[in-house]
């Protein structure tokens, strides 16, 4: 599509999930001041991604697929050094340890599929803000 995807088609695409979608949006807009928001279009594959920001740094971007979203991390060392002493599950360690790694950064997914990965996700939030 040539635009954003609109509030109905999000929650449409989302299903159930929209109610996660809105619980992790609330979440940043309660603990950042200033945030952004920016929608951008990285092509067909990956289609729109709606990157949320604080000051002059991306924190997260969110990808809406259909009944699920993904959350992507960009970890700079001090955010992978703070994840690395953070009681994270195992499974998130790994996945972080091994994420792809470009000029000292390294990127990540979660897929949000419900409830469960939301405390995951948000802990994943706040280091990247305070590091």
């Amino acid at each position: 599509k040539s635009k954003p995807p609109s509030k109905p088609e999000i929650m449409d695409a989302l299903g159930k999930c929209y109610s996660q979608w809105i619980d992790l949006v609330q979440f940043f807009h309660d603990h950042v001041s200033p945030v952004s928001e920016t929608w951008k279009n990285y092509g067909k594959a990956s289609g729109w991604t709606l990157l949320f920001g604080h000051k002059d740094r991306t924190i997260f971007y969110l990808f809406p697929n259909k009944r699920y979203f993904t959350v992507l991390f960009v970890y700079g060392e001090k955010a992978f050094v703070a994840a690395k002493e953070a009681d994270l599950p195992e499974e998130t360690l790994q996945l972080i340890m091994h994420a792809r790694s470009v000029q000292e950064e390294r990127s990540f997914q979660i897929e949000v599929h419900g409830e469960k990965e939301m405390e995951l996700i948000k802990k994943l939030i706040k280091i990247k803000l305070l590091h």
